[in-house]
Protein backbone atom coordinates (compact mmCIF):
# COMPACT_ATOMS: atom_id res chain seq x y z
CA UNK A 1 0.00 0.00 0.00
CA UNK A 2 2.73 2.31 0.80
CA UNK A 3 5.07 1.90 -2.19
CA UNK A 4 1.43 2.27 -4.57
CA UNK A 5 0.96 5.66 -2.79
CA UNK A 6 4.52 6.48 -3.07
CA UNK A 7 3.93 5.95 -6.93
CA UNK A 8 1.09 7.98 -7.01
CA UNK A 9 2.27 11.14 -5.35
CA UNK A 10 5.07 11.08 -7.51
CA UNK A 11 3.04 10.36 -10.60
CA UNK A 12 0.67 13.30 -9.59
CA UNK A 13 3.87 15.59 -8.62
CA UNK A 14 5.14 14.96 -12.10
CA UNK A 15 1.48 16.26 -13.54
CA UNK A 16 1.11 19.38 -10.89
CA UNK A 17 4.79 20.18 -12.40
CA UNK A 18 3.78 20.74 -15.62
CA UNK A 19 0.25 22.20 -15.37
CA UNK A 20 -0.03 23.43 -11.63
CA UNK A 21 3.01 24.52 -10.90
CA UNK A 22 2.31 26.47 -7.76
CA UNK A 23 1.02 23.23 -6.03
CA UNK A 24 3.85 21.51 -7.18
CA UNK A 25 6.41 24.21 -5.57
CA UNK A 26 3.74 23.80 -2.33
CA UNK A 27 4.53 20.23 -2.06
CA UNK A 28 8.37 19.84 -3.25
CA UNK A 29 10.27 18.31 -0.25
CA UNK A 30 6.97 18.69 2.08
CA UNK A 31 6.45 17.32 5.75
CA UNK A 32 3.29 16.79 7.26
CA UNK A 33 3.36 18.75 10.89
CA UNK A 34 -0.10 17.84 12.23
CA UNK A 35 -2.08 15.32 10.04
CA UNK A 36 -0.67 11.63 9.72
CA UNK A 37 -2.31 8.76 7.87
CA UNK A 38 -2.38 5.71 9.78
CA UNK A 39 -4.08 2.50 8.97
CA UNK A 40 -6.83 1.40 11.35
CA UNK A 41 -7.51 -2.06 12.81
CA UNK A 42 -10.54 -2.33 10.44
CA UNK A 43 -8.37 -2.29 7.52
CA UNK A 44 -9.02 1.16 5.95
CA UNK A 45 -6.91 4.51 5.78
CA UNK A 46 -7.95 7.03 8.08
CA UNK A 47 -6.29 10.79 8.29
CA UNK A 48 -4.93 10.89 12.29
CA UNK A 49 -4.02 13.93 14.48
CA UNK A 50 -0.51 14.00 15.42
CA UNK A 51 -0.43 16.48 18.23
CA UNK A 52 -3.82 14.27 19.86
CA UNK A 53 -2.23 10.93 20.11
CA UNK A 54 -3.07 10.09 16.41
CA UNK A 55 -6.59 9.93 17.32
CA UNK A 56 -8.76 9.72 14.08
CA UNK A 57 -10.06 12.47 11.90
CA UNK A 58 -12.92 10.23 10.26
CA UNK A 59 -15.09 8.20 13.03
CA UNK A 60 -15.66 6.04 10.81
CA UNK A 61 -14.36 4.43 7.26
CA UNK A 62 -13.72 8.02 5.18
CA UNK A 63 -14.57 6.11 2.15
CA UNK A 64 -18.14 5.40 3.58
CA UNK A 65 -18.36 8.08 5.57
CA UNK A 66 -17.90 10.55 2.43
CA UNK A 67 -20.35 8.30 0.91
CA UNK A 68 -23.23 8.53 3.15
CA UNK A 69 -22.11 12.62 3.66
CA UNK A 70 -22.96 12.99 -0.42
CA UNK A 71 -26.05 10.83 -0.08
CA UNK A 72 -27.41 13.76 2.19
CA UNK A 73 -26.23 16.49 0.49
CA UNK A 74 -28.12 15.27 -2.80
CA UNK A 75 -30.98 15.13 -0.73
CA UNK A 76 -30.82 18.19 0.49
CA UNK A 77 -28.18 20.91 -0.91
CA UNK A 78 -27.19 23.58 0.36
CA UNK A 79 -26.76 26.57 -2.61
CA UNK A 80 -26.49 30.03 -3.02
CA UNK A 81 -28.29 32.68 -5.51
CA UNK A 82 -26.09 35.25 -6.86
CA UNK A 83 -27.22 38.51 -6.85
CA UNK A 84 -26.75 41.88 -8.97
CA UNK A 85 -27.48 45.24 -7.69
CA UNK A 86 -29.59 47.94 -9.85
CA UNK A 87 -26.92 50.41 -10.82
CA UNK A 88 -27.62 54.31 -10.22
CA UNK A 89 -28.69 56.08 -13.34
CA UNK A 90 -26.92 60.13 -13.19
CA UNK A 91 -27.94 60.39 -17.30
CA UNK A 92 -31.24 59.25 -18.47
CA UNK A 93 -30.08 60.35 -22.09
CA UNK A 94 -26.51 58.59 -21.86
CA UNK A 95 -27.79 56.19 -19.68
CA UNK A 96 -30.61 54.15 -21.64
CA UNK A 97 -28.59 51.11 -20.76
CA UNK A 98 -28.42 51.12 -17.65
CA UNK A 99 -32.60 51.74 -17.18
CA UNK A 100 -32.89 48.75 -19.57
CA UNK A 101 -30.82 46.83 -17.23
CA UNK A 102 -32.80 47.78 -14.05
CA UNK A 103 -35.87 46.73 -15.43
CA UNK A 104 -34.78 43.42 -16.46
CA UNK A 105 -33.65 42.94 -12.91
CA UNK A 106 -37.09 44.17 -11.36
CA UNK A 107 -38.46 41.51 -13.99
CA UNK A 108 -35.84 38.26 -13.11
CA UNK A 109 -36.46 39.04 -8.87
CA UNK A 110 -39.99 39.00 -9.29
CA UNK A 111 -39.82 35.98 -10.55
CA UNK A 112 -37.57 34.97 -8.22
CA UNK A 113 -39.77 35.33 -5.53
CA UNK A 114 -42.27 32.29 -6.89
CA UNK A 115 -39.16 29.81 -7.54
CA UNK A 116 -39.36 27.07 -4.90
CA UNK A 117 -35.90 26.30 -3.34
CA UNK A 118 -33.40 23.28 -4.67
CA UNK A 119 -35.22 20.49 -3.17
CA UNK A 120 -32.43 18.10 -4.27
CA UNK A 121 -29.23 17.88 -6.36
CA UNK A 122 -29.86 15.89 -9.53
CA UNK A 123 -27.75 15.38 -12.49
CA UNK A 124 -25.55 18.80 -13.11
CA UNK A 125 -24.67 21.62 -11.01
CA UNK A 126 -22.84 24.71 -12.85
CA UNK A 127 -21.04 26.10 -9.85
CA UNK A 128 -19.65 23.89 -7.03
CA UNK A 129 -17.67 24.92 -4.12
CA UNK A 130 -16.48 21.94 -2.71
CA UNK A 131 -15.04 23.31 1.00
CA UNK A 132 -12.78 20.85 2.68
CA UNK A 133 -11.15 18.05 0.35
CA UNK A 134 -9.92 15.66 3.61
CA UNK A 135 -8.27 12.94 1.81
CA UNK A 136 -10.33 13.10 -1.61
CA UNK A 137 -12.68 10.77 -1.20
CA UNK A 138 -15.53 13.61 -1.19
CA UNK A 139 -14.25 14.73 -4.86
CA UNK A 140 -14.57 11.06 -5.96
CA UNK A 141 -18.13 10.83 -4.63
CA UNK A 142 -19.14 14.27 -5.78
CA UNK A 143 -17.48 13.96 -9.43
CA UNK A 144 -19.17 10.58 -9.81
CA UNK A 145 -22.37 11.52 -9.02
CA UNK A 146 -22.78 15.04 -10.36
CA UNK A 147 -21.81 16.97 -13.70
CA UNK A 148 -20.07 20.13 -12.87
CA UNK A 149 -19.05 22.38 -14.93
CA UNK A 150 -17.14 24.85 -12.88
CA UNK A 151 -15.69 23.35 -9.60
CA UNK A 152 -13.68 25.22 -7.03
CA UNK A 153 -11.39 22.95 -4.53
CA UNK A 154 -10.74 24.91 -1.36
CA UNK A 155 -8.39 23.09 1.39
CA UNK A 156 -7.00 24.82 3.94
CA UNK A 157 -5.02 22.63 5.61
CA UNK A 158 -2.05 21.54 3.48
CA UNK A 159 -1.28 18.48 5.31
CA UNK A 160 -4.94 17.01 4.28
CA UNK A 161 -4.23 18.21 0.48
CA UNK A 162 -0.39 15.98 0.79
CA UNK A 163 -2.18 12.75 1.47
CA UNK A 164 -5.01 13.20 -1.37
CA UNK A 165 -2.04 13.32 -3.45
CA UNK A 166 -1.21 9.70 -2.07
CA UNK A 167 -4.63 8.45 -2.68
CA UNK A 168 -6.28 10.18 -6.21
CA UNK A 169 -5.05 10.45 -9.54
CA UNK A 170 -5.23 14.27 -10.04
CA UNK A 171 -4.71 14.17 -13.65
CA UNK A 172 -8.27 12.43 -14.10
CA UNK A 173 -9.95 15.44 -11.80
CA UNK A 174 -8.05 17.98 -13.77
CA UNK A 175 -8.83 16.60 -17.46
CA UNK A 176 -12.13 16.32 -16.67
CA UNK A 177 -12.62 20.07 -16.62
CA UNK A 178 -10.44 20.74 -19.87
CA UNK A 179 -13.12 21.27 -22.19
CA UNK A 180 -13.95 25.24 -23.34
CA UNK A 181 -17.27 25.58 -20.97
CA UNK A 182 -15.41 23.33 -17.57
CA UNK A 183 -12.93 25.27 -15.70
CA UNK A 184 -11.32 24.11 -12.16
CA UNK A 185 -9.59 26.00 -9.47
CA UNK A 186 -8.16 24.62 -6.80
CA UNK A 187 -6.99 26.78 -3.52
CA UNK A 188 -4.37 25.11 -0.72
CA UNK A 189 -3.22 26.66 2.32
CA UNK A 190 -4.70 30.00 2.08
CA UNK A 191 -6.76 31.89 4.43
CA UNK A 192 -9.88 32.85 4.27
CA UNK A 193 -9.61 36.48 3.12
CA UNK A 194 -7.30 35.27 0.08
CA UNK A 195 -9.54 32.26 -0.37
CA UNK A 196 -12.31 34.72 -1.10
CA UNK A 197 -10.65 37.33 -3.28
CA UNK A 198 -9.03 34.01 -5.61
CA UNK A 199 -12.57 32.96 -5.80
CA UNK A 200 -13.88 36.42 -6.58
CA UNK A 201 -11.39 36.70 -9.55
CA UNK A 202 -12.21 33.69 -10.71
CA UNK A 203 -15.17 34.08 -11.01
CA UNK A 204 -14.78 37.52 -12.76
CA UNK A 205 -12.41 35.46 -15.66
CA UNK A 206 -15.21 32.60 -15.85
CA UNK A 207 -18.19 35.20 -15.92
CA UNK A 208 -20.60 35.70 -12.80
CA UNK A 209 -23.59 33.98 -15.00
CA UNK A 210 -22.32 31.09 -14.48
CA UNK A 211 -22.76 31.13 -10.88
CA UNK A 212 -26.64 32.11 -11.20
CA UNK A 213 -27.25 29.81 -8.57
CA UNK A 214 -24.47 27.77 -6.86
CA UNK A 215 -23.66 24.73 -4.31
CA UNK A 216 -21.22 24.58 -1.53
CA UNK A 217 -20.26 21.83 0.03
CA UNK A 218 -18.70 22.19 3.08
CA UNK A 219 -17.13 18.97 4.24
CA UNK A 220 -14.20 21.15 5.78
CA UNK A 221 -16.35 21.94 8.87
CA UNK A 222 -16.61 18.71 9.46
CA UNK A 223 -12.44 17.78 9.40
CA UNK A 224 -12.04 20.83 11.65
CA UNK A 225 -13.78 19.68 14.35
CA UNK A 226 -12.27 16.64 14.97
CA UNK A 227 -8.67 17.81 13.86
CA UNK A 228 -9.43 20.20 16.92
CA UNK A 229 -10.28 17.42 18.84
Amino acid sequence: VQKDMALLFSYNMAFFKDTLPDIYTLFLDYQPQEIGLRLSEEGYLNAVNINLGNSPVYAKDPQTFCAEYMDEFIKTPRGFRLNFNKANILDEDDDVHLSTSNQALDLIYSELETIRPVQSLSGTANFFILNGLGLGYILSELLERVEVNHLVIIEPHKDLFYFAMHLLDWRQVVDKFSADHRSLQIIVGDSSEVTFEKVRINLSNIGPYCAGYSYILDHGAYLVTWICR
